[in-house]
């Protein structure tokens, strides 16, 4: 029998094309294996308790902290990014993540007391506990690669739980570079699981018997990876794809909401679930707000090959680089207006395009159905508030937007108006690192909700457990020994049973003439003796 090797995968820089490093692609059948040590693993961690935990994730905090400047260039070399980017937009909102979390999981997961709402139940006491779900997947996409894993993998693991994760096929060296640091802070072997590889990895572990499935990405990949769970009744946590709006009035600061529009829409390459990728102005300013646009896009510099300097990043393949280019053609070939950029770059990189500015759009354009996902942003105008929400909520999608004014009781109207999970006024992107806040998808955007006490709830399988009050039990045995061992509406059945639960309806929910009349009967009831 032959055996058939694993080929190693080259990771490369998308700015250069040099190779990074490589790495082995996990074998789908495997899978089945490392689930079951990561379960073994769980059950033991889940077991300790959340102050153990708690000393285990603080010393993987530390880590991080301590590998920052290591994990930034690793980041800006397999995604492409300017290593300022990596700093600001993961390496910082990740260290906020572990304080978070670290702060604040002991009251999200304090058992609570419930007080029952039914009299006839008060003699009891019940409360809710907290427990790990099990084994959790999480795939993550190479745009944000620490950034949108670590903000599932950090709380889970507080949580309790085991993780399979699997980073993108284009950041699989930050995903072992995350595991390599929990190491190092002596997370507990199989405890963190990093699969790599193309999509038959994720298909198996999709297929697999894990207890809930965390994916951010694509809304097509999504959509395929909830239809697969489905089969085995995997719960899904998804943040997919967006088209996010932005919103500007005539008495906005318009220097802040040019410079966000620049940032908002061309960091990363555009290539962000919350970029900017709809601009909607009032008529009046148009003019004025597109010119002071344009100036400030065409001050970027490019992130140039061999230098960490520059704003402008470059695509992360040839597939993204492509689809942007196949954009931009169809919309000038439908007439749209190409206000700024719109030309790749060749002469400084294979994957540059030039942030680009469109305008004069029609529904028939690619641009104006589809996921953006790069430097280009379209911009259209509006004359009346109930004109910009039907422009705006025109979209599959409903992931984050923005409303630029200086109005903001306008503005916090507006945001009740616009089909999206966050609003933020006056400002753009920052839900990302917000995770006291939570973050949510509308539409084709998402399933479920992350970050802070709902992202926590989606971790843990919440346990009612309900009681005897031992003093009160004691007292009702001295007293009436029946309804010690029996509760009223327990057997026999009978024509008496019924009148008694007449009774009890009237006396809790009737009018105070309906309470009144019942009064008696109800405590007859409650004194009933013919139980089995």
């Amino acid at each position: 029998m032959t055996l058939k090797l694993k080929t190693a995968i080259d990771s490369l820089n998308p700015r250069t094309g040099e190779k990074i490093g490589s790495f082995t692609p996990t074998s789908p059948t495997e899978i089945p294996e490392l689930l079951q040590k990561a379960r073994t693993a769980a059950q033991q961690w889940g077991a300790r308790s959340l102050v153990s935990r708690k000393t285990v994730i603080k010393r993987a905090y530390l880590k991080f902290y301590e590998n920052q400047a290591e994990l930034a260039l690793l980041i800006s070399q397999e995604t492409g990014k300017p290593i300022t980017e990596a700093f600001s937009n993961e390496i910082f909102t990740v260290l906020d993540c572990f304080k978070y979390y670290l702060k604040n999981i002991d009251r999200f997961l304090k058992p609570q007391k419930l007080s029952a709402v039914n009299p006839l139940l008060k003699l009891r006491t019940g409360r809710v506990q907290y427990e790990p779900l099990g084994i959790l997947a999480v795939i993550s996409p190479w745009n944000y690669p620490l950034l949108l894993s670590m903000q599932h993998i950090v709380p889970a693991l507080l949580c309790g739980n085991g993780i399979i994760f699997k980073p993108s096929e284009f950041t699989s060296l930050i995903g072992q570079k995350i595991a390599e640091v929990f190491k190092e802070a002596s997370l507990p072997p199989d405890l963190l699981t990093v699969v790599t590889g193309l999509s038959d990895v994720g298909s198996a572990l999709v297929n697999s018997e894990i207890d809930k499935i965390f994916f951010t990405g694509s809304t097509s990949v999504g959509k395929k990876i909830y239809s697969a769970a489905s089969q085995n009744l995997t719960p899904v946590n998804m943040e997919l794809g967006g088209s996010d709006a932005m919103v500007v009035f005539k008495d906005a600061n318009l220097e802040r909401a040019a410079n966000a529009a620049v940032w908002g829409a061309f960091a990363n390459a555009g290539q962000a679930c919350v970029s900017i990728e709809r601009i909607f102005v009032e008529t009046s300013i148009k003019e004025q707000f597109v010119k002071k646009v344009i100036a400030k896009a065409k001050s970027l510099s490019f992130c140039k090959i061999g230098s960490n300097n520059g704003e402008v990043s470059c695509l992360i393949n040839e597939t993204q680089f492509s689809k942007i280019k196949s954009m931009v053609h169809d919309a000038r070939n439908k007439g749209a207006e190409i206000l700024f950029g719109g030309e790749a770059k060749p002469e400084i990189g294979d994957l540059f395009f030039e942030p680009t500015l469109i305008t004069n759009l029609d529904s028939t354009m690619k641009i104006s159905k589809e996921e953006i996902f790069g430097p280009l942003v379209t911009l259209d105008t509006f004359d009346t508030e109930n004109e910009m929400l039907e422009k705006v909520n025109n979209s599959e999608f409903g992931l984050s937007a923005s409303v630029w004014t200086n109005d903001i009781k306008k503005g916090r109207k507006l945001a009740s108006e616009i089909n999206a999970g966050s609003i933020i006024i006056n400002d753009t992107h920052i839900i990302l690192g917000q995770f006291e806040a939570p973050y949510i998808g509308y539409k084709n955007s998402g399933l479920g909700v992350s970050h802070g006490e709902w992202g926590i709830a989606e971790m843990v399988r919440p346990k009612y457990v309900n009681h005897d009050k031992p003093l009160i039990s004691k007292l009702l045995k001295f007293l009436y020994k029946p309804l010690h061992e029996n509760d009223v509406w327990w057997y026999k059945y009978n024509e008496e049973r019924f009148n008694d639960f007449k009774a009890f309806t009237n006396f809790l929910h009737g009018s105070f003439k309906d309470r009144l009349a019942a009064a008696l009967p109800a405590l007859k009831a409650l004194l009933r003796k013919n139980y089995l």
